[in-house]
């Protein structure tokens, strides 16, 4: 999947080795979040997203390793959501159950 995708790299020397930037542009960023424009400004807006790196005066970019750094909260995010929605469910029956012999 990312063979297919168009980058632009850097190669910078940090602490003696050589390591290499990917700047991602829109159309291989969308292809990794699969998140509309205007979905993926929304939440640059409210921080809860990679901001763009301003290539030139009419091109943008993002760092390949911040939005897999992304999705990768995401994920982790997910388990939590799901983990917590069980919680309260299983709180919910058991409160349910507790009214039911009381009544």
């Amino acid at each position: 999947m990312f063979s297919a995708l168009r980058r632009i790299e850097w190669r910078y020397t940090k602490g003696g080795g050589m390591d290499t930037l990917q700047i991602l542009r829109e159309r291989d960023r969308f292809q990794l979040t699969q998140l509309s424009r205007v979905q993926w400004w929304r939440l640059e807006r409210e921080g809860k997203a990679p901001k763009r790196i301003r290539l030139s005066a009419n091109s943008v970019g993002w760092l390949r390793s911040e939005i897999e750094s992304w999705i990768t909260e995401r994920i982790g995010q997910r388990g939590n959501q799901q983990s917590q929605a069980l919680q309260l469910a299983s709180a919910a029956r058991t409160a349910s159950n507790r009214r039911g012999r009381h009544e």
